[in-house]
């Protein structure tokens, strides 16, 4: 598994328990999906979606984008910031929702599933 997917894989750990559950709903109904998504993230990752794609394959396909994304402006990859950037909307400062032990944790997890 490459950095980039273990990233993906560990957001979807922490955000869905890796249910893979396209349905789910959270944030008051601003996020969904495996991922949790809000909708502003979409605008700026989200590519063109392809005919019989679901939503669940369609955010798989942001996400990858985001990665590839993050992976180009940083020089050094730091998928622990990737991740507060994806959380947050951007690198805080400080991280008022402990998700940075989440992440963690979660790419911990995706480690033992190789």
């Amino acid at each position: 598994m490459s950095d980039s997917d273990r990233f993906i894989r560990a957001i979807e750990l922490v955000e869905s328990a890796g249910k893979g559950n396209a349905g789910l709903l959270g944030d008051d109904g601003r996020a969904r999906g495996r991922y949790q998504m809000h909708p502003a993230f979409f605008g700026r990752f989200a590519g063109r979606g392809r005919l019989g794609d679901t939503w669940d394959m369609y955010d798989a396909q942001i996400m990858q984008a985001f990665a590839a994304w993050w992976a180009r402006e940083e020089h050094v990859v730091v998928w622990l910031d990737a991740a507060l950037y994806y959380h947050y909307g951007h690198v805080p400062d400080g991280d008022p929702h402990g998700y940075a032990a989440k992440f963690r944790a979660a790419w911990a997890a995706t480690m033992e599933e190789e």
